[in-house]
């Protein structure tokens, strides 16, 4: 019984995910005719984005806890591949934020400190505490 309730939360968080992202994909689809270009380029890097931010559990925990859970029923031995799944939940958290970092262009060109083909300036901090004296 513990092994299909974990199964059934297994699904039921990827199902959720997937009709959220169909949703969303819908709704961007019609709304679409009313956007400006820039809105619109924002939506999709936002779609991308999510669309592997939703991969990244699927490969990095749904999958592993699937598999470590059920390979025992068929009397396959995991011996030490279970710890697999303890460095993949440990590392997720840290490869998350770097798919946004990446599929979102402004965030991209904040982190490689460039504006299109100019250098960003550094910010003046003797200037900004000039203006609050």
């Amino acid at each position: 019984m513990g092994y299909l309730g974990c199964i059934l939360i297994n699904i039921s968080c990827f199902t959720t995910i997937l009709i959220c992202a169909f949703k969303i994909r819908y709704k961007l689809k019609n709304g679409e005719s009313s956007l400006s270009f820039k809105t619109k380029e924002i939506n999709r890097q936002l779609f991308v984005t999510l669309l592997f931010q939703t991969l990244l559990p699927a490969a990095m925990m749904y999958t592993p806890v699937g598999i470590v859970m059920t390979l025992p029923f068929f009397r396959i031995g995991i011996g030490k591949l279970s710890s697999l799944v303890g460095v993949l939940l440990a590392i997720y958290p840290a490869i998350e934020p770097i798919i946004a970092i990446f599929c979102i262009k402004d965030f991209r060109r904040s982190i490689m400190c460039r504006n299109g083909n100019q250098y960003i300036k550094p910010i003046s901090f003797a200037a900004s505490s000039t203006a609050y004296n």
